[in-house]
């Protein structure tokens, strides 16, 4: 069942996460962005994303990240201390730690994305305009996760023909990967035949025209949404720009607190997702009270 974000319009959703992503990239203040991380994170458990393999690589990219910068970047007026005779300034590990927060927070956004733009909503959004492109992009994205289901099934009959505690030569390891690799793309090829056959059977590309099963019209909400997402998103960047809060790690240093205001937008954008699924539950309570 969908319910709260999931409910509003694919081009409100869409524009919301394109949004999301700029900001994040934009914004150069650790506060902010790990108010922005907070939220996201929050609303990935709402959403009920599949964190449990994909928590560990995002944290352990952030990290790379986070002491990478540090000792590569030597540019900064507070030295924390000498590595290989190489200064090693509480600047450079501020920027690293921004840039660290804004990767993990959109890596983030695009696991919501995957959750919330159904290939459906790609195709509504998409097709009219650039039906080819569109038809492409989404088989392309489809592939990937469907190439690596067909990779764990054929390992796991591997696994079962193959016990663990037998001992193979390398030469059989070899001749076993090549024969799962050509099995893995003639199955994939099979695939893309079946697919392109059953799309010329129900007539793809006879008409120029076609029509969608998904009905999706702007309604009062969406409109409501839409003045919501760009008065936030405009009064973010507004005062990121307008007040000179841009912050230059390695000159001036890392200024604790900005203006309270940009905080306070900021927040209310990235909040958005988990302030419309905070509402319809409400609905919900109170329509069965009524009831």
């Amino acid at each position: 069942m969908q319910t709260g974000f999931q409910n509003l319009n694919p081009a409100v959703s869409f524009v919301y996460l394109l949004l999301a992503v700029i900001l994040s990239m934009v914004l150069l203040d650790p506060l902010l962005l790990m108010l922005g991380l907070v939220f996201v994170f929050g609303w990935c458990l709402l959403e009920k994303c599949a964190l449990d393999g994909s928590l560990l690589w995002i944290t352990g990219t952030g990290l790379f990240v986070l002491l990478l910068n540090p000792l590569l970047n030597h540019r900064g007026r507070t030295v924390l201390f000498y590595f290989f005779e190489n200064p090693v300034t509480l600047e450079s590990f501020l920027y690293g730690f921004t840039a660290a927060v804004s990767i993990m927070t959109v890596f983030l956004i695009f696991m919501v994305y995957n959750r919330i733009i159904t290939p459906d909503k790609f195709m509504f959004l998409f097709s009219k305009r650039l039906p080819r492109t569109s038809l492409l992009i989404m088989m392309c994205l489809r592939f990937i996760p469907a190439l690596q289901q067909q990779y764990r099934e054929l390992s796991g009959v591997q696994r079962v023909k193959h016990p663990v505690g037998r001992k193979r030569r390398r030469r059989e390891t070899l001749q076993e990967a090549f024969r799962l690799l050509t099995l893995l793309f003639s199955g994939a090829i099979c695939g893309a035949i079946e697919t392109a056959q059953s799309m010329r059977a129900r007539g793809y590309g006879v008409y120029a025209r076609r029509t969608g099963w998904r009905e999706q019209r702007l309604t009062a909400a969406d409109l409501l949404a839409s003045v919501y997402i760009l008065c936030t998103f405009l009064g973010t960047i507004g005062l990121w720009y307008g007040f000179d809060l841009k912050q230059d790690f390695f000159q001036t240093g890392w200024q604790p607190l900005g203006q309270p205001a940009i905080y306070i937008a900021a927040g209310f954008f990235y909040a958005f997702p988990i302030l419309t699924e905070g509402v319809e539950r409400l609905k919900w309570s109170f329509s069965n009270w009524n009831s």
